[in-house]
C-alpha cells in the first residue's frame, strides 16, 4: 500500500526550513490548516480524532515529542481558495503566529485559473506579509473525478495545475497525495470505493491511509539537517496583479447604506450545514430591499447564509445597470450553509460602489425573498458611502 515514494510524492522547492530548526531546537510549533470538507473531517466517524488533520496533528506530536506543537483548524466545508484567501486574516492569522501552514483546496475550486491564482497567491502573500518566517505547503488531495480523469489522461483534477503555478513561483513545497492515491487505484492496488463512501469525503479507513502518507511525506522532509542554502527567498511581483492579497472580511452591520434590512444577532436555524450556530447577521427581508457600499481595492462580494428562503439578486457596480445574478441552488432546498459570492472582481484598484437588491429568483423551486447577509468581502478596504 505504500509502494509510493514520499519523495515523488513531494515537490520539495524551498522546502520547511522554519519548520525543521524550530523542531530541533525544541521550539514550540504553531500549525494551521485551512481547506475544504476533506480537511474540515467531513465523512470521519470523528472529525477531531479519525480524519487525516487529526490523525496528522498526533503524529506530529508522538514522532518530535521533544517539541511542543499546537494547531489550529480553519477548514469549511464546500468552500474554496477565494474564500479562503478572504476569510484567512480572521479565522486563522489574527489569532498569533503560524509556523507552518498547510492549504488544501484542489479539490473544491472549480478549475478557474485565475480565480484561483488569484486566491492562492492572495493567501500566500498575507501570510508572508504577517509572519515572513512561516513555512506554507499546498497540499493536493483527491476526489473520484479526479481519479477518473487521472485514468484518462494521467493527470490529476486541472485545480493541481493551477496552484502549482503558485507553488513553482513562490518556491513552496507541495504534496501531491491525489496523484499518488491515483497511481495506486490505476494500477489496481485500492479501489475509490475502498476510501470513501462518495465523491469525495474519505472514509475512516481513507483517512488513515492519508495520514500515513502525509507521515512518510513529513518523516522525509523534516527529519534532516537545514543546508545553508535555504532560506526565505526575496518578496516577488504578484503572479496576478489582482491577486487577493488584501482580502478582507468586513462585518455586515458596518455603516453602510441599506432598506428593508435588519441587524439579527443569535440567529439559529435548525437544518445547518458547514456551520455551527448562532450568527449575528444583517438579514434582507423582501423582493425590493437592498444594500450600497463604498470601497476602495478591485473585488467584492458577499458571504451569506444561503438556505430555504433565499432569493436571487441584481447587482450594480459604480452605477452600472443591474445584472442578475443567481444566489439560490440546489443545496438551499436543503439546509443553511456559507456561500462567498465575489460579485465583482478585477476591478481597476480605486474607489467603487456596489449596489445589489433582492428580486424573485428564477427558480421555480423557491419561494424565498430574503437573504442573510455574514459579512461583506473586500479585496482592499470599506470607505466611508
Amino acid at each position: 500500500m505504500h509502494e509510493r515514494s514520499p519523495n515523488r510524492m513531494l515537490r520539495e522547492r524551498g522546502g520547511l526550513g522554519n519548520t525543521i530548526k524550530r523542531i530541533q531546537a525544541g521550539e514550540h510549533v504553531h500549525i494551521g490548516f485551512i481547506g475544504g470538507s476533506v480537511t474540515a473531517g467531513a465523512g470521519a466517524s470523528d472529525a477531531e480524532k479519525t480524519s487525516w488533520r487529526a490523525r496528522i496533528s498526533e503524529w506530529f506530536r508522538r514522532r518530535f515529542d521533544e517539541a511542543g506543537f499546537s494547531f489550529r483548524h480553519a477548514a469549511i466545508g464546500g468552500t474554496d481558495s477565494t474564500y479562503g484567501a478572504f476569510r484567512i486574516g480572521d479565522h486563522l492569522l489574527k489569532d498569533g503566529a503560524v509556523d507552518l501552514l498547510i492549504v488544501e483546496f484542489a479539490v473544491n475550486d472549480n478549475g478557474n485559473r485565475v480565480r484561483s491564482i488569484r486566491a492562492m497567491e492572495g493567501i500566500v502573500r498575507q501570510v508572508q506579509r504577517m509572519y515572513p518566517d512561516a513555512d506554507i505547503c499546498f497540499l493536493y488531495l483527491p476526489d473520484k473525478q479526479g481519479s477518473e480523469r487521472f485514468a484518462q489522461c494521467g493527470e490529476p483534477q486541472v485545480n493541481v495545475r493551477h496552484h502549482e503555478e503558485v507553488a513553482d513561483y513562490y518556491g513552496l513545497p507541495s504534496i501531491h497525495l491525489a496523484t499518488s492515491l491515483y497511481h495506486m487505484i490505476a494500477s489496481g492496488q485500492l479501489r475509490w470505493e475502498d476510501l470513501s463512501e462518495d465523491n469525495v469525503h474519505p472514509n475512516d479507513f481513507g483517512y488513515k491511509l492519508y495520514a500515513q502518507l502525509l507521515g512518510d511525506v513529513f518523516e522525509a522532509a523534516l527529519v534532516r539537517p537545514v543546508t545553508p542554502a535555504e532560506g526565505r527567498a526575496a518578496p516577488k511581483m504578484r503572479l496576478e496583479q489582482d491577486c487577493y492579497e488584501w482580502a478582507r472580511l468586513a462585518d455586515a452591520d458596518s455603516s453602510f447604506d441599506r432598506w428593508g434590512a435588519t441587524a439579527v444577532r443569535g440567529w439559529s436555524p435548525e437544518q445547518v450545514c458547514n456551520w455551527t450556530p448562532p450568527a449575528n447577521l444583517l438579514r434582507l427581508d423582501s423582493v425590493g430591499s437592498g444594500m450600497r457600499f463604498a470601497f476602495e481595492g478591485t473585488a467584492a462580494g458577499l458571504v451569506l447564509l444561503a438556505g430555504l428562503d433565499t432569493t436571487d439578486i441584481e447587482v450594480s457596480v459604480d452605477g452600472s445597470s443591474f445584472d442578475y445574478v443567481q444566489v439560490y441552488d440546489a443545496h438551499c432546498a436543503r439546509y443553511y450553509r456559507p456561500k462567498a459570492m465575489l460579485l465583482a472582481d478585477g476591478l481597476p484598484n480605486g474607489r467603487h460602489t456596489m449596489e445589489l437588491r433582492l428580486v424573485d429568483a428564477q427558480s421555480r423551486t423557491t419561494s424565498g425573498r430574503s437573504l442573510h447577509v455574514r459579512s461583506i468581502m473586500i479585496n482592499g478596504i470599506l470607505t466611508d458611502p
